[in-house]
């Protein structure tokens, strides 16, 4: 299964708090991407194709789910204010 559930929005349209599940295999950017589009936030992303383990989070921030994802494949993001 491939999804993002939302459970709130603020002002901005990013979700206070969203639950993904993802299947073993999925790919990397597909996963950020789908995150992402729940934030307002974008991504530069410099890597070829990663497939990740399987995951399933529930009722937590998407920048949460972005660093447990991250993790996941051992790598980081930095967040940076316009």
């Amino acid at each position: 299964a491939t999804s993002v559930e939302e459970d709130s929005t603020t002002v901005f349209g990013s979700s206070s708090s969203i639950s993904i599940d993802f299947a073993e295999g999925s790919d990397l950017m597909g996963i950020l991407e789908a995150i992402l589009a729940h934030t307002g936030y974008k991504i530069i992303y410099k890597g070829g194709a990663t497939l990740v383990p399987a995951i399933a989070l529930e009722n937590v921030t998407p920048l949460t789910a972005i660093d447990y994802v991250l993790r996941m494949v051992d790598m980081t993001y930095i967040k940076k204010e316009r």
